[in-house]
């Protein structure tokens, strides 16, 4: 290659490969719909139970209606959706409704066995299908909401002549009752609904509100926002770093009761500390899932007051919170360009991936899966770098010319 044809392709080089790169713009989350059969059930239901849920490795477990039946179904992106389980009665009635699964891909949650009038906890796998766990005592019903790696499960039994009870329980030991607060009624309803590795448990009581229990220190009160009541808080995750998330009624301006719900996050060290005040990007919000990176996701809103003395949201939407950068919506982290809004973030997985629902153009209401792009492959250099190695492949080509002109 002659110095003059190097000179121009280096300058031309440089050129090129900027335009694309000033014009590329960078988001942190991919979107795409997750297709699924049938007509979905509501992602959360109104004790904030997830009926809906993600493991690490993008296996979705959730309800969904064929058309005359409500099914459990399973979904990863190899095979897409299946029901597993038999056709439901109805809604409220269904043989089986999913509420956990954990990284091997073993599901837990309700099934009426056979003949039964009322439902049983169930443990359920591909390989060994589906395991029924039975009840507490002579309860006539039993809903598993979590399963953790071990294969431990939590959830809770009608017990007669009291409210409901949390169990927790274990392959070979059957099921053990976690007991209730010194300040819960004889008719509190204890419910957890979700169980860390270490075997600690997150749920509420109806009296006593949001609950942490090990096998140490027992069931213990997260305690409550300021001015809030303390059965007004719920508790509706727990990562593996003892973190629990939630929401819970605090001061707010804008609610005629002068309460209004935020997010929560809980810890040992920190205690309970609202993460749904803040100016200009909330003032109401529901946390429903943290990963073992501090990450939470859920739903929020900007309510502002109108002239007239009505109201109306500002501003809407699912949400993503960490402690470095606080809360951020999710639909500004995507292409605008995809026509997506992602209404509720419902489950985060720890590799960062999101599930949400939300409504896209041509694909209708219904799940999205979010995935973290790499900045490192992705993200464009600043446009004055660019231009810089632009300049920098002039300035050689033209010494490399002259070179070459000096040489003839």
């Amino acid at each position: 290659m002659t110095m003059q044809r190097m000179a121009g392709f280096v300058a031309g080089a440089a050129m090129m490969i900027s335009a694309p790169a000033l014009a590329a713009e960078w988001y942190p989350y991919s979107a795409s719909f997750i297709n699924i059969e049938g007509e979905l059930a509501n992602a959360i239901v109104g004790d904030g139970r997830r009926l809906i849920h993600m493991n690490d490795s993008e296996q979705i477990v959730g309800l969904s209606h064929d058309g005359s039946n409500w099914n459990a179904f399973f979904w990863d992106e190899n095979s897409g959706s299946r029901y597993f389980g038999e056709n439901s009665h109805g809604y409220y009635n269904s043989n089986t409704r999913p509420y956990g699964i954990n990284n091997s891909g073993q599901v837990v949650g309700h099934h009426f066995f056979e003949s039964a009038t009322r439902p049983t906890a169930f443990l359920w796998d591909e390989a060994s299908g589906m395991q029924n766990l039975g009840t507490l005592s002579t309860g006539p019903a039993a809903y598993a909401m979590d399963v953790n790696e071990s294969g431990d499960v939590v959830g809770w039994s009608d017990v007669p002549d009291s409210g409901d009870r949390a169990f927790l329980w274990k392959d070979g030991h059957g099921m053990q009752n976690l007991g209730t607060m010194d300040t819960d009624s004889a008719n509190a309803d204890i419910r957890p609904v979700a169980i860390n590795n270490s075997g600690q448990v997150a749920g509420r009581s109806t009296v006593s509100g949001a609950f942490v229990w090990d096998e140490n220190n027992g069931m213990r009160r997260l305690g409550s926002l300021p001015g809030g009541r303390q059965y007004d808080t719920f508790a509706y995750d727990i990562n593996n770093n003892g973190q629990i998330v939630g929401a819970g009624k605090t001061f707010s301006e804008f609610s005629h009761s002068g309460l209004g719900d935020h997010a929560f996050i809980w810890d040992e060290a920190n205690g309970i500390r609202d993460i749904g005040n803040q100016p200009e990007i909330s003032n109401w919000s529901l946390a429903y899932a943290i990963n073992d990176n501090g990450q939470v996701v859920g739903r929020a809103g900007l309510y502002v007051r109108r002239e007239d003395g009505g109201g109306t949201n500002e501003k809407i939407g699912a949400f993503l919170w960490d402690e470095t950068t606080g809360m951020r919506y999710i639909d500004d982290m995507i292409d605008p360009s995809l026509g997506i809004f992602i209404g509720t973030a419902i489950d985060i997985n720890n590799n960062g991936a999101i599930l949400g629902w939300g409504w896209g153009e041509g694909a209708g209401s219904g799940y999205f899966l979010l995935r973290p792009n790499d900045p490192l492959s992705t993200v464009p250099l600043p446009a004055a770098v660019w231009f810089m190695l632009t300049g920098l492949g002039g300035l050689f080509g033209a010494r490399w010319l002259k070179k070459g002109q000096a040489a003839a």
